[in-house]
């Protein structure tokens, strides 16, 4: 008997995709741990390393690691730091999209921050009518994963017998 090697928690960045608040504040860290270099030589020489993430670099990196599985996650972190380029609801479609071309290899989940007035209609939408896995919730976005505003999304997914993954740990600036 084998055993199935899943990654329960990857992502797949583009610069657009995420708020630049998120790309600022993520620079100013990187900035402390090279010594010399300033936030701009981190924007402009370390940063496009996360900016250019294709699910082939990702398929890569799971056949060295031997992880047969992984479940990607979108962030919704517009309402704390600003709007990305990319509306919430085109980034959580083109993670479903991830997903059904690689149906064997990637589990996408939705990411909306439960605050958005349409959350629920997106979670519906991503597991209804995108076929996505589970609902990702990132509480450093500015709620509580026991807040009365999560219920509905909680329902949601127990409707649909999927899981929720929240997130728990600590958060890099400016989260």
């Amino acid at each position: 008997m084998g055993f199935l090697i899943v990654d329960s928690h990857t992502h797949i960045w583009e610069r657009d995709w995420l708020p630049e608040a998120f790309w600022r504040g993520f620079s100013s860290v990187i900035k402390h741990l090279i010594p010399g270099m300033t936030e701009e030589e981190v924007m402009r020489n370390v940063m496009p390393v996360f900016w250019h993430s294709p699910p082939e670099e990702l398929l890569a990196e799971m056949d060295e690691a031997g992880i047969e599985k992984a479940v990607i996650l979108p962030l919704d972190w517009g309402l704390r730091l600003g709007e990305p380029k990319l509306s919430v609801e085109e980034l959580n479609r083109r993670f479903a999209e991830i997903g059904k071309q690689h149906p064997d290899r990637f589990l996408p989940f939705v990411g909306v921050d439960p605050r958005r007035k349409n959350a629920v209609e997106l979670l519906e939408r991503g597991l209804g009518e995108w076929g996505m896995a589970g609902l990702k919730l990132h509480p450093t976005s500015g709620f509580y994963p026991n807040d009365p505003i999560c219920y509905p999304l909680y329902r949601k997914c127990e409707e649909y017998g999927v899981p929720v993954l929240i997130h728990t740990g600590t958060e890099l600036p400016p989260s």
